[in-house]
């Protein structure tokens, strides 16, 4: 299989390898990741009742290994995390997707999880990836991403 990484390189990966990957991610079928809080729905005025579930499924893992595979074996197994204790939270206007940010203080970096809704309503994780520490800032100061946690 080859997959895109961060840097725009192209990396081809063995089904073996493949495998190993889904692995560090914790989930590999269909499974629940998460649940939408009261606070995530009022921060962002959602239309959706609290402790709606939040799933991932193999064709959600496939997308984040395609698209930021560097990301994905390095948070992945942070995904469930990210969702019950996100430190922001936004909503992304071009497809309504919630954005679940979480920062890590090792390597300073934002991750984010983008959770969108399926056309049989179900909510789905389906992006992992870190984000520009500027435009993180700059989301903040906008309103556009809302603090949900203080800093530690």
């Amino acid at each position: 299989m080859q997959v895109k990484s961060n840097q725009g390189m192209l990396a081809n990966y063995s089904t073996s390898m493949y495998n190993d990957i889904q692995k560090v991610g914790a989930v590999v079928s269909i499974g629940k990741v998460g649940k939408i809080s009261a606070d995530v729905i009022f921060a962002l005025n959602l239309s959706v009742a609290p402790d709606t579930p939040i799933y991932i499924g193999k064709t959600n893992i496939d997308h984040m290994l395609s698209s930021h595979p560097d990301d994905y074996v390095k948070y992945g197994v942070y995904i469930r995390e990210i969702i019950a204790a996100p430190e922001y939270v936004g909503q992304n206007p071009k497809d309504g997707s919630i954005e679940y940010v979480k920062e890590f203080q090792v390597d300073g970096e934002f991750v984010k999880v983008a959770v969108r809704v399926s056309t049989k309503g179900q909510h789905f994780a389906r992006s992992i990836y870190v984000l520009n520490k500027q435009r993180v800032l700059n989301f903040i100061e906008k309103g556009t991403l809302k603090r949900l946690t203080e800093p530690t």
